[in-house]
């Protein structure tokens, strides 16, 4: 019994001893030979002011093929609306679902990438005129996990996120047109957006 704990002893200072001597963590214990014991502080979410853009054009929407959609019904982006907030990080862009029964709904969104959330701005109905609806209280909500019958999910991940970071937008647009890049190589560099 004396030598069990003599060895767990052991076993426990050759812990402690090998904890101290340990190498640094990061590069300003390297360099200093100091820990740093900085609390990280995390700056709680804001979103921006949004202004609602005009509805895009007919000629302009750009008809993207969905998985989650029924055969009788299109999702078009309007590719020149696609605007990345650089305060929230939020990408904002008009979208249109028709049928080919002649159904029209295009509404202004936001998604995060980060939260995977989403939210709607606005609707549009066409009319003989076609009029802009400002929702009240926009709520952001959970895109969710769910792959059939979602077609945020799709273009969170096809076109609009490379992870929890929003592609640039020439990589939206690009994508939009048919050239996929699932990861962004370039996505610690914010400036190029």
């Amino acid at each position: 019994m004396k030598h069990y704990f003599t060895a767990t002893g052991l076993i426990l200072l050759l812990f402690i001893t090998a904890c101290a001597n340990a190498a640094p963590t990061d590069r300003y214990e390297e360099i200093t030979g100091e820990q740093d014991d900085f609390d990280v502080i995390e700056k709680p979410w804001q979103e921006s002011e949004v202004k609602i853009p005009d509805l895009p054009a007919d000629d302009t929407w750009s008809t993207i093929p969905m998985d989650s959609l029924p055969p009788n019904q299109e999702l078009a982006l309007g590719k020149d609306s696609i605007r990345i907030d650089k305060q929230d990080w939020v990408v904002r862009y008009w979208l249109l679902i028709s049928s080919k029964a002649g159904g029209y709904n295009a509404s202004y969104q936001g998604l995060r990438c980060r939260t995977r959330q989403t939210v709607v701005y606005a609707y549009a109905q066409k009319r003989p005129e076609p009029t802009v609806n400002p929702v009240k209280e926009p709520k952001w909500t959970d895109i969710g996990k769910r792959r059939t019958g979602n077609y945020a999910h799709e273009l969170a991940h096809y076109i609009f996120c490379s992870g929890e970071v929003p592609r640039t937008r020439k990589q939206m647009q690009q994508a939009i047109d048919g050239i996929f890049q699932l990861t962004n190589p370039y996505q610690d560099y914010f400036d190029v957006y």
